[in-house]
């Protein structure tokens, strides 16, 4: 019976999905301007961190957010209750390291700094070695040694890391 098809009814709906672009580039201070979408979904409702969202949470006005945070949850809702919601979709930021070495009484200074800064922790090396694994903890303005030829810098925020900054004198 069927022809040989298999006769199946008709397939439940997907569930609403969150579309997220960066609209505009990060800026000195590390906002971004995120454009935000609802897949099978009329809105989307956002987190600051990994907490997952609810329809109860913040809703992203415009298709649009500026943030500087490090994580942001979102969740897209079918508000009529006809598809039932889906999963949660975090997004995170890029974290960087901006650097200067001027020259000052004689010897090289170091300043670093995170970006976004809020929240962020530098480490540093004059050796050459991972400043992941043994580098001091930056807090100001540190005088370079003499003879030192590179630089290894990186920046931390809630787990994630900037890539290794090389500074060379």
């Amino acid at each position: 019976e069927g022809g040989g098809y298999v006769r199946r009814g008709p397939c439940p709906p997907e569930p609403p999905e969150v579309l997220v672009t960066e609209r505009a580039p990060q800026d000195d201070q590390g906002r971004v301007v995120l454009s935000v979408t609802a897949k099978r979904g009329d809105s989307v409702h956002w987190e600051v961190g990994s907490t997952p969202p609810t329809a109860a949470s913040a809703k992203v006005e415009n298709g649009e957010l500026a943030t500087d945070e490090m994580r942001v949850t979102f969740i897209a809702v079918d508000s009529t209750g006809q598809v039932p919601t889906g999963n949660h979709f975090t997004w995170e930021n890029r974290l960087r390291v901006k650097s200067e070495t001027p020259y000052r009484d004689g010897t090289f200074r170091l300043r670093l700094k995170a970006v976004p800064e809020r929240g962020s922790k530098l480490r540093y090396t004059f050796d050459g070695s991972d400043p992941k694994l043994g580098g001091g903890a930056y807090d100001g303005e540190t005088p370079v040694p003499e003879g030192t030829r590179v630089i290894l810098a990186v920046a931390e925020n809630s787990g994630i890391y900037s890539r290794v900054e090389r500074i060379d004198l």
